[in-house]
């Protein structure tokens, strides 16, 4: 397997796993603090982390997952992913335009297609 991809998945595995528990410690954190003021925290950061986890740290995890078993559907999800994340400066720029570096080169994409790209023969 190409080394680039199987950084990129380890790096998306684990950043969107990271996320999701980080996530998930915050909220869980504000819902049973004994202050009356983290209710009206959570009822701001639930939402806003719902909206993070759905579209950033699930996909990445799931995708991330997949590429390190060199899955299709993956690669698709992860460039699509990575497009989305090159918005997000500093980090998820760095880490959108490395996805997006990998996933678009030719020989990842016979790597994923599972045959090798046909050799073109001189005629003699």
């Amino acid at each position: 397997m190409n080394i680039k991809i199987k950084i990129l998945g380890w790096l998306h595995t684990l950043l969107g796993g990271i996320g999701l528990i980080a996530g998930l410690a915050l909220c869980g954190g504000l819902w049973f603090s004994p202050d009356d003021d983290s209710t009206a925290a959570l009822l701001y950061v639930g939402p806003l982390f719902s909206i993070v986890a759905v579209f950033l740290f699930l996909p990445g995890l799931i995708g991330g997952i997949g590429l390190l078993r060199l899955q299709p559907w993956a690669r698709i999800l992860i460039i699509i992913l990575s497009g989305l994340e090159v918005l997000n400066f500093p980090i998820g720029t760095v880490l959108g335009g490395f996805g997006l570096w990998v996933l678009l080169d030719r020989e990842v994409k016979t790597a994923f297609a599972g045959s090798a790209e046909p050799t073109l023969r001189a005629a003699s």
